[in-house]
């Protein structure tokens, strides 16, 4: 057993047992009062039920003969997996039914299920050196989704990967400044080194790579190849290879799974060398490439790569709804069938002279007439060319009656028009030019009936960022807009999300992602909104300081008043909750948007429902799902009254959920002073207990008239909170990236220099490559503001006239 894993508790906790009917003893330990209050109750729910799923998972036994999970009022990390003895918050492990939200719950479920987790991958069996932490953290961070989708399997969990790793770790993997998931041994000695690795890199990126490796595996290749794995280095040290060879074995045993490389060969190009690829595809030459992913592609990549940042890249597609055979991308460009946007039965045009339309094959050998030669753009050989500017080209039969009234009769519609793509050939004449009698006779097949296949990739069980041609985004952006539920929920997503991280990195133009928002006040799922969002809180932050904002807010505004509207329906007027766990937190997202955004009508609502908890402060009736939004909107609008209530409410909470919502909504005022006061408060571990400092501060850097109050706190106070939390805490450098987020002008960027010049004696700890990332992000805000700010503002002005 490794020494890390061994912890000792003395306290006068009491506990709740579960009914023991298997031989492993599971208790819950909490406070007195919030055992009595039935807030560890669904906590001892759900461990037995995922200890039983793993049990099965890993086809392996608990390998202790307990599993007692113990609830701190004050701990720094979100939890540990002490062997047998599990300490969390007490926000990861307790839930009260009557003030926690379904946010709450699910929290408590995922921690205790990543925790229970780590009792065989990482404790039965440990990694080496904490260099591989990644393995141990990104596996955890993978099956713990597995694990609570077996606890509730209603919630569809799996589905959120997506949102709360996979696009999460993009932000920071795309950086310049990132690092591989595996280092070498002798830069990560130091203590700092070794806190520093528990980053978003280990956790997300190592349960995104993992995920995609079981992907093309299969869970079941993955999960034999696992087990043996377990079972053959049980109560021993691994380092991350052993893996590998023991899923290489699994493969070669079954008959189903086929590999163009070893594992070993696969993986290793998505552990030894950060970053990850854009795949562009190519739907008209059916081209496919990769290239290493910057958000700033004017940032210099001083990391060598024994591989030169490329990857072995799985790549599954869709087709109109279908999805198509897996394909292997395994050097830089490639060409495939399937990436073609084009009928499966199209042939292409045969060499020699070029024929300039879809001709009628029973008129292929009559006569051409006379007259100038009409270019339609349905030569295939002109496929490869841009669309002339100007009008769009519908095209009649004859040339020379090219500018004449179009005559009467059935419509004949040439295939120029770009907006005719998605549909189907009208019925009537077959298109009548004729061929140059000068020219040898072409035999072209008739263009099928239908519309165009639209290629999408499907990466969201991978890690890659997906780029296509003009025309498929034209056709993808037509079909949002159309028939947006023709693209799988999290296909949407993932568009939305691939949109934006291309036009930060200057590859699409800025407008296109723009654009694919515009359909959002047709969408009702969650999971493409809370993407969309993710995505335009960049927006928020670069230019809610700007007259940019006006026009953002405006037309934010327009896209969420449908929704807000939809759920005000579904609820009866807020007055019943959601019944699917998705829409519950699209609910959420609904009003909070709409408050902050200014929809008429939701500041009264809010603000009426904290007014009557202020008159009844023993009967608090706003739903536990509304509370955050509530709290923070009424507290921003409000003055010294309402602060003051949620700060006597946050004083006298028993609830940990509770009181942890009221301390992010003290963050919310717009008084000056009152953030003042806060910041000082978290000096003060009577008021803030420290767990929670850092994390208010960053709290009170979110509000944009508290940025720069505290950015000043933290220059000016950086030796004490160094000195409390820069050597050990998880959550220093989140301090860092929270208080520099809305980073993008030049004086902001000497401001970062200077701080990190003026405090290079004291030192930065756990927070030094935060720092230095910080920098880099702020470097790349100044660019992409210089470049967007412009068209952004026209296009949004243009949308909100």
């Amino acid at each position: 057993m490794s020494t890390y894993l061994l912890g000792f508790i003395v306290s006068n906790f009491t506990f709740i047992q579960a009914a023991q009917d298997t031989d492993v003893q599971v208790r819950i330990w909490a406070r007195r009062q919030a055992i009595a209050e039935g807030q560890g109750d669904y906590a001892l729910n759900v461990t037995g039920a995922i200890l039983n799923f793993y049990e099965g998972y890993y086809n392996t036994s608990y390998p202790l003969s307990k599993s007692d999970q113990v609830a701190l009022p004050d701990f720094n990390a979100g939890a540990m997996e002490n062997w047998g003895l599990i300490t969390y918050r007490e926000t990861a492990l307790l839930y009260d039914p009557a003030t926690s939200s379904v946010g709450n719950k699910e929290r408590v479920t995922t921690v205790i299920s990543h925790e229970l987790a780590h009792m065989w991958f990482g404790n039965l069996v440990t990694l080496r050196w904490w260099n591989d932490l990644w393995l141990n953290e990104g596996f955890a961070s993978y099956v713990e989704y597995l694990g609570a989708d077996h606890a509730e399997p209603s919630w569809e969990i799996r589905d959120h990967f997506v949102l709360l790793d996979v696009h999460k770790v993009f932000a920071v993997d795309a950086l310049a400044s990132s690092h591989p998931l595996s280092r070498s041994e002798d830069e990560v000695n130091e203590p700092t080194q070794i806190t520093e690795m528990f980053n978003t890199i280990s956790y997300s990126k190592g349960a995104a790579v993992l995920r995609m490796l079981s992907d093309f595996l299969s869970e079941s290749v993955f999960a034999r190849g696992l087990s043996s794995y377990l079972n053959t280095f049980a109560f021993s040290n691994t380092v991350y290879t052993d893996l590998w060879d023991h899923l290489q074995q699994a493969v070669e045993d079954s008959q189903n799974v086929s590999l163009p490389h070893s594992v070993q060969d696969i993986m290793n190009r998505w552990v030894l060398q950060m970053g990850f690829p854009v795949v562009t595809v190519d739907t008209v030459t059916g081209r496919i490439s990769q290239k290493h992913f910057l958000l700033d592609p004017e940032a210099e990549v001083t990391r060598p790569s024994p591989f030169n940042y490329t990857w072995f890249v799985p790549i599954k597609w869709m087709k109109s709804g279908v999805k198509q055979e897996q394909f292997w991308l395994l050097k830089e460009t490639d060409q495939h069938e399937a990436a073609l946007g084009r009928h499966q039965n199209y042939q292409p045009r045969p060499a020699g002279p070029t024929q300039t339309c879809w001709t009628n094959p029973d008129l292929l050998n009559q006569p051409r007439p006379a007259g100038p030669t009409q270019t339609c753009g349905t030569n295939p050989d002109l496929l490869d060319q841009p669309r002339p500017a100007g009008p769009t080209q519908t095209c009649w039969t004859n040339p020379d009656l090219r500018d004449q009234p179009r005559p009467a009769g059935p419509t004949q519609t040439c295939w120029t028009n770009p907006d005719l793509l998605n549909q189907p050939r009208p019925a009537g004449p077959t298109q009548t030019h004729q061929p140059d009698p000068n020219r040898p006779t072409q035999t072209y097949q008739p263009r099928p009936t239908g519309p165009i296949p639209v290629p999408v990739l499907s990466p969201e069980r991978h890690y890659l960022v997906v780029n296509y041609d003009p025309d498929n985004w034209e056709r993808l952006l037509r079909l949002l807009h159309t028939d947006h539920q023709a693209i799988p929920i999290i296909n949407r997503a993932q568009l939305l999300d691939d949109a934006f991280n291309l036009a930060r990195a200057k590859v699409i133009n800025t407008t296109l992602a723009l654009r694919i928002t515009g359909y959002l006040s047709k969408e009702k799922d969650y999971i493409p909104w809370e993407s969309a969002l993710n995505n335009l809180n960049y927006y928020f932050l670069m230019f809610d300081r700007t007259e940019v904002y006006g026009p953002l807010q405006a037309y934010i505004r327009k896209q969420i008043q449908p929704l807000f509207e939809y759920f005000r329906t579904m609820t009866d007027n807020w007055t019943r909750v959601p019944q699917s766990h998705n829409d519950q937190y699209n609910q959420i997202n609904a009003l909070s948007v709409a408050c902050s955004m200014g929809v008429k009508g939701c500041r009264e609502l809010v603000q009426s429902w904290f007014s009557r908890w202020m008159a009844d402060p023993e009967h608090n009736l706003i739903h536990p799902n509304l509370k955050s939004t509530v709290y923070c909107s009424a507290v921003a609008f409000g003055g010294t009254e309402e602060w003051d209530f949620a700060w006597r409410m946050f004083q006298n909470s028993t609830v940990a959920s509770e009181s942890a919502r009221l301390r992010s909504a003290l963050a919310c005022t717009k008084a000056p002073w009152l953030l003042n006061r806060y910041l000082q408060y978290t000096l003060d571990p009577t008021k803030i207990r420290k767990q929670d400092a850092t994390r208010t501060i960053q709290a009170v850097a979110k509000n944009v008239v508290g940025m720069p109050l505290a950015w000043n706190f933290v220059r000016e106070k950086w030796g004490f909170l160094f000195e409390q939390y820069g050597r050990g805490s998880f959550s220093f450098a989140g301090l860092i990236n929270g208080i520099t987020k809305r980073f993008s002008t030049e004086f902001e960027l000497q401001e970062l220099k200077r701080f990190k010049e003026q405090n290079l004696k004291v030192g930065f700890g756990s927070a030094t490559l935060a720092l230095e990332q910080a920098i880099e992000k702020t470097q790349a805000n100044i660019r992409w503001v210089a470049e967007s700010k412009g068209q952004v503002l026209e296009w949004l002005s243009r949308e909100t006239q």
